[in-house]
């Protein structure tokens, strides 16, 4: 009889304990997403939120990965605006903030978003599949970062660099091709970010390795735009970095590349050993076939 309660006993148990592990929530990726557009992140988060008020003892979780696909000086700051963006978007809806969790975490092949639900109880996901960051050559010259010189539409020239004879049309009150509204936020834009479009770890790179030296490269149109004034933009940028690193002047250069329709810098770490940068301009257009 003893014998028997004790096999009775030690069945019950693990049946109990199978029991229980079977009905141990487990936490529920119900979205994963590389580089989107605001609309549908939006609606991706949307529905989080729905999923979310439909469990209300749960969490989300969302895990933001680096990608290395990016120009090296983009590595670290390529999610930037992705998390700001979740971060507000959550605020403009009104949801409980404390219902969802961000992290940023290392790197994968390419940029990915997942988005979770975890019930109560259930273990929370963890970052999986990191890669290493790597390194960044110093035997070699390489496109270090590239950044877009307007402001937010790049389709829109800068009215700060405009030719005087294309800004004095711009400016005339009975044109409407540019609005007085527009000119001045730009005006305004560019007078409160002025460095807007630096990357500080361009001039660490060059002070931590006194054998290479930094091109900047940049691209307009040169038939509405002021090239010496974007070349003086660019260079109070340089003077910045200079200030900054405490490198010597010489071991920054600027170069006018050409045409493109928006106004471009490429910034390049450059090995006076290895091949230099050259100028990728676009075609010109042929206005008189459009």
């Amino acid at each position: 009889m003893f014998r028997f309660l004790i096999s009775v006993i030690i069945i019950i148990s693990v049946a109990s304990f199978a029991l229980s592990q079977e009905i141990k929530p487990k936490a529920e990726k119900i979205d994963e997403f590389g580089a989107i557009n605001e609309c549908d992140l939006g609606a991706r988060i949307d529905n989080l939120f729905i999923t979310l008020q439909n469990n209300p003892e749960s969490k989300g979780k969302i895990i933001i990965y680096k990608g290395l696909n990016v120009l090296p000086g983009q590595l670290e700051s390529q999610n930037s605006w992705l998390s700001r963006f979740i971060h507000n978007y959550i605020l403009l809806r009104g949801f409980d903030k404390s219902k969802i969790e961000i992290i940023e975490t290392g790197f994968r092949d390419e940029r990915v978003t997942e988005l979770w639900i975890v019930p109560k109880n259930a273990e929370t996901p963890k970052p999986i599949n990191l890669k290493l960051k790597p390194k960044f050559p110093i035997n070699k010259t390489y496109l270090y970062d590239s950044k877009y010189l307007s402001q937010e539409n790049y389709e829109t020239e800068p009215y700060i660099f405009l030719l005087p004879k294309i800004k004095a049309e711009y400016d005339n009150e009975d044109s409407d091709s540019y609005s007085k509204e527009l000119k001045n936020d730009e005006l305004k834009f560019y007078e409160e970010n002025k460095f807007f479009w630096l990357n500080d770890n361009f001039g660490k790179v060059l002070k931590n390795n006194p054998k290479l030296y930094g091109e900047i490269i940049f691209y307009a149109d040169d038939t509405l735009l002021d090239t010496a004034k974007i070349k003086k933009f660019i260079q109070e940028g340089k003077d910045k970095i200079i200030n900054d690193t405490k490198i010597l002047p010489d071991r920054i250069k600027i170069t006018f590349g050409g045409y493109k329709g928006f106004v471009k810098a490429d910034f390049w770490i450059v090995n006076l050993d290895d091949k230099q940068p050259i100028p990728t301009p676009e075609e010109r257009p042929d206005l008189e076939e459009n």
